[in-house]
């Protein structure tokens, strides 16, 4: 019995690649939350900066009174496009994977060593993917994503204002215990927040240097709520732990790191950097739609985080499994994020 890969169409492989599970994101779950599907291959971006007038009287024989708008940014944005493939060849996808398992020809078990080659690949590529897209929520937080690869630069800017990324220096660093006060910077980033915007701070993440110094400081150590050293309200991973709570303030370590393309460990989140935020904020990740050919020769538009594919070579004997995806994480109320630079 001859063993086909004509099974693996585009659309079981697309379904395939959007149903599996996949490791805790945290800033995406944690901030952005669920993710936003659009039919279009370009997105509309709305970037809202408040306006906190009052609403003016009238008398009872007068017409309303004209009121300024929110300030607004609508720009209509081309997503990050990420595109990866790999060679499958035909060893690859027969039974010498799994030594362990006895194989014979024809049986059906050769298309469950298929199946199963191609999902850990496919898996292996979406969570790549996923890195990437949380690395892409990390630089949104600071206001502007730049990306600046060798084949490919650009940069979106959400319009944070300076206010919003406070960089401290000399004794007002908080590596500096005995002047600093990391207890009264928290408090006023709060209060520049809830002027802007009328919401209210109450989360933060922090890079490791940055725990180390408020865990050592000594105005920290006498006031921190050790009632609240617990999970808090977000379960912690191995990597990124609730370290307590400042100022009303529920304070998570962040250590998730990436390989660059020099092979050197770098941080999402830089070890010198505190975020604060408003949950309540409006923070979306966006998915926009994927163009492809499908196998009759046809266009088509897919609207899904990610898109999936295969084709064959026939010398080599080779399977090419694709996968495709265009994210974008986007601060629509960037005044609602503190990203402050503390050591």
């Amino acid at each position: 019995m001859a063993v086909t890969l004509n099974q693996y169409t585009p659309r079981s492989l697309t379904t395939a690649v959007n149903t599996m599970i996949s490791p805790k994101r945290w800033l995406l779950d944690t901030i952005f939350g669920a993710p936003q599907i659009h039919p279009t291959e370009t997105i509309d971006i709305e970037i809202i900066l408040s306006n906190r007038k009052l609403a003016p009287f009238v008398t009872p024989v007068e017409g309303a009174i004209v009121m300024t708008k929110l300030g607004r940014s609508m720009r209509s944005v081309d997503t990050a496009r990420m595109a990866v493939k790999k060679p499958l060849s035909a060893r690859e996808l027969g039974a010498n994977i799994y030594p362990a398992t006895n194989i014979y020809v024809g049986s059906g078990d050769i298309m469950d060593y298929q199946r199963r080659k191609i999902a850990q690949e496919q898996l292996d590529i979406r969570q790549s993917m996923e890195r990437t897209v949380e690395w892409m929520a990390a630089q949104a937080l600071s206001g502007v994503l730049t990306v600046n690869q060798e084949n490919i630069q650009f940069e979106i800017d959400f319009l944070m204002p300076d206010d919003n990324r406070p960089e401290l220096a000399g004794v007002d660093m908080w590596d500096d215990y005995t002047n600093s006060d990391p207890i009264a910077d928290i408090e006023e980033w709060k209060r520049v927040v809830q002027l802007a915007t009328g919401m209210t701070p109450t989360m933060a993440v922090a890079g490791y240097s940055v725990i180390d110094h408020l865990r050592n400081h000594t105005k920290v150590r006498n006031i921190l709520d050790n009632r609240r050293m617990e999970m808090g309200m977000i379960a912690p991973t191995t990597k990124n732990d609730y370290f307590g709570r400042l100022a009303g303030v529920d304070i998570y370590q962040y250590n998730e790191s990436y390989t660059d393309t020099n092979g050197n460990v770098q941080y999402l989140i830089g070890s010198d950097k505190f975020i604060i935020w408003a949950p309540n904020s409006d923070f979306r990740l966006h998915y926009a739609a994927i163009h492809n050919i499908n196998p009759s020769g046809g266009f088509e538009l897919v609207a899904a985080p990610y898109f999936s594919k295969s084709w064959t070579e026939n010398d080599p004997s080779v399977l090419w499994l694709y996968v495709e995806s265009k994210p974008l994480p986007v601060v629509h109320r960037p005044e609602s994020v503190i990203y402050a630079t503390v050591l």
